[in-house]
């Protein structure tokens, strides 16, 4: 699912729904179609439901800083989390010294049990804050149709959406969904979240004003797609941001991440063997 990703930058936001529409039985419209807040919550629905499959992957990240550099690794989800290995810095093959710096980071982390155990820790509380802000996806917002797109695996609905006003955001992850608004896409047919865009339209505390604080025009974007084993991950996330941190230290986050390259990995991999099977990819990825 869309959101296995192990990065410290994305603390983006999204939650739901409006209390007459989505907290009673889901209504029909008057041609017999579900309404748009409860094709959201079955989207939602669907993709929660992934997040409990096992299925491993292996699978190849490219994250962009504009300006700054872009980093692409190779990742793999084992029993013990996901491991990552450096392939390429700024689309060109690492340098020796580059190589052997990312290969101490690796061997550090298999001779640490501590840090194994701090890292599987925080990729556990990054799932569980992913799944608090998807399961609000149908209360924080009230939606509208918006017409169909072509996708690559058959017609998207397109809903628009605004603040639901009567959303009383139950975690930190969700207080931005008071102040945004956009456009999220969902395949007509297997009703999984194809896109979802949001934008900030007003100035938002998060954390009750003790974390950060973030400006409108802020901006959110999630992509799904349809694998050939019929699976849907996350394929592209962008996020740029500018605020405050802490009330004080300046605030800016841009980046851009694509996920490329999902192939099958065998379950139940240790971090070792995980390690292992990263080290016999092809690390040659100048130009992608």
């Amino acid at each position: 699912m869309a959101l296995k990703l192990a990065s410290i930058a994305l603390r983006a936001a999204t939650l739901l729904s409006f209390c007459l529409t989505v907290c009673s039985p889901a209504r029909a419209q008057p041609n017999g179609t579900v309404s748009p807040q409860e094709l959201v919550r079955k989207a939602v629905d669907n993709t929660l439901k992934d997040g409990d499959r096992d299925a491993p992957y292996i699978y190849r990240l490219r994250r962009e800083r504009p300006g700054v550099n872009s980093e692409t690794r190779d990742i793999v989800m084992t029993r013990d989390g996901l491991v990552a290995r450096l392939v390429a810095f700024n689309d060109r093959p690492l340098t020796d010294e580059q190589r052997a710096r990312d290969d101490a980071r690796i061997s550090r982390l298999l001779s640490d049990p501590r840090e194994q155990a701090r890292r599987r820790r925080q990729q556990e509380e990054e799932r569980a804050r992913v799944r608090r802000m998807l399961s609000a996806l149908p209360e924080a917002f009230l939606y509208e149709p918006d017409g169909q797109e072509q996708g690559p695996s058959g017609t998207l609905i397109r809903l628009k959406f605004r603040p639901n006003p009567e959303f009383d955001p139950p975690t930190r992850e969700t207080i931005a969904f008071k102040g945004a608004e956009g456009t999220i896409l969902i395949d007509e047919d297997e009703h999984r979240i194809a896109r979802f865009d949001a934008t900030l339209v007003q100035d938002v505390n998060v954390g009750w004003g003790l974390l950060a604080h973030l400006n409108k025009g802020g901006r959110f974007i999630v992509e799904q797609t349809r694998l050939p084993d019929g699976n849907w991950e996350t394929t592209s996330m962008t996020l740029d941001f500018t605020g405050r941190a802490f009330l004080f230290k300046s605030l800016k986050i841009q980046s851009r991440q694509t996920i490329t390259d999902f192939r099958p990995a065998p379950a139940g991999l240790s971090l070792a063997e995980g390690v292992a099977l990263l080290r016999k990819q092809n690390g040659i990825v100048a130009g992608k």
